[in-house]
């Protein structure tokens, strides 16, 4: 039988609500520590990366999950595109 406004309904909110504050505080506390991390782990790993792919000085890239631009900085620097920051 469906119950859609029922208890069952309900209690599957409140888990849901429980479930989304627990997930934001992770990736709030994450957050902190993915910043921290960059010098030692994500700026080589995107180097690394840029290195990689095999990128010339002229080439485009798109790096459409960017974020911090772990890779895009890394990348631009190869193609020797103007404007961009050091990190």
């Amino acid at each position: 039988m469906c119950d859609p406004g029922g208890a069952r309904n309900g209690y599957r909110r409140a888990m849901s609500s429980s479930r989304e504050i627990g997930t934001r505080r992770a990736f709030d506390d994450a957050a902190a520590d993915f910043t921290a991390l960059g010098r030692h782990l994500w700026e080589p790993i995107g180097e690394a990366t840029a290195a990689a792919a095999g990128i010339r000085t002229g080439d485009r890239v798109l790096d459409a999950c960017c974020g911090t631009g772990a890779s895009a900085i890394p990348a631009a620097r190869v193609t020797s595109t103007p404007c961009v920051p050091k990190a």
